[in-house]
């Protein structure tokens, strides 16, 4: 705890990603339509351009959840196939954005400016925890490995808690190997270390069977609740936010998974306070659903702030947006 005593809390979507060329929703959709797999069944293919209408919505993901309810429903091993082969389709599309954002630009820090006081770096430090839904390696790769002798409240390095440090992914370099994540909770974290908690998994982590530990299309909560890493995150998440004086900064989430908006809900009702960065500004709290004739006094009450501007402008050049951000921790 820092600050006064309040908790600082960070939740990440794919619009922190943006930064560095990742792709967003949309984007994911325009490439898998031109993988062989997906476009040899025109089923898959119907429903991903159902899916992205306006008037359907869903995108990428609510076609996967389609071909996820038809298996569990019935179980026929047609269907299974389709799932396999768009789910499979999702996970080249991430690791393919992943490897041609380190080609684009080498991520060895993330300063994005000459002070390394003043960086992003150095931002990301403050927070007590990280909290991330993407399923890249950004974090891996450009953060968690620059810690050096900056030290932060104490702590002198990050963590992902639960996933092996070896075979490590590099500053210059995505390993080509799986992580094998065991059958386990969360560990111990020590007062040392800041971790840093991919609640949907990541496209290179592997469990029983080799498939991808990744949650990905409908149902995300039973999705989560089969992995007793990511379930123990999702606690986590949830006991972090509802403690007192608790503090939320949302990069690039759009407040469209039930489940994260689910845990918001309750922290906000019990006086979590929200800062958010997206272009829309403090626009999107109209995309935060509460069970609750009070909320949208509840969710002007909890926003303390929003940031319109792009992290590579805010802290490259924007010193007026970068002291914004900063207040947050004031």
């Amino acid at each position: 705890m820092n600050n006064g005593d309040r908790n600082h809390y960070l939740l990440l979507g794919a619009g922190f990603s943006r930064t560095w060329g990742g792709w967003l929703a949309s984007e994911v959709f325009e490439y898998i339509i031109g993988i062989d797999e997906v476009r040899s069944d025109i089923d898959i293919l119907n429903v991903l351009w159902s899916k992205q209408r306006p008037t359907v919505g869903g995108g990428f993901e609510a076609a996967l959840d389609h071909f996820q309810r038809q298996f569990r429903n019935d179980k026929n091993s047609a269907h299974l196939n389709q799932m396999r082969i768009l789910q499979n389709a999702c996970v080249e599309a991430l690791q393919v954005m992943d490897e041609a954002m380190l080609a684009q630009a080498p991520m060895n820090s993330f300063n994005l400016r000459s002070s390394q006081n003043t960086g992003l770096d150095a931002f990301l430090k403050k927070f007590d925890v990280i909290f991330s839904l993407n399923q890249d390696t950004v974090l891996e790769r450009g953060y968690l490995p620059n810690w050096h002798t900056n030290h932060v409240n104490g702590r002198v390095r990050s963590c992902l808690p639960g996933v092996p440090s070896s075979p490590p992914v590099g500053m210059l370099g995505i390993d080509k190997n799986r992580m094998a994540i065991q059958k386990q909770s969360m560990p111990k974290i020590s007062a040392k270390e800041q971790p840093v908690l991919k609640l949907h998994g990541s496209w290179n982590w592997i469990h029983e069977g080799n498939d991808p530990l990744l949650v990905l299309g409908g149902n995300k909560s039973t999705a989560i609740s089969e992995s007793p890493l990511l379930s123990s995150y999702h606690q986590f998440f949830h006991d972090k936010l509802c403690q007192s004086n608790s503090r939320l900064m949302v990069i690039g989430y759009g407040f469209g998974d039930d489940h994260i908006n689910s845990v918001l809900s309750i922290a906000i009702r019990n006086g979590l306070k929200l800062f958010i960065v997206d272009p829309v500004g403090h626009e999107l709290i109209k995309h935060i659903k509460m069970d609750s004739v009070d909320q949208v006094p509840l969710l002007e009450r909890a926003l303390i702030g929003a940031s319109r501007r792009s992290l590579a402008t805010t802290f490259n050049s924007d010193e007026v947006e970068r002291k914004k951000l900063l207040r947050f921790f004031d």
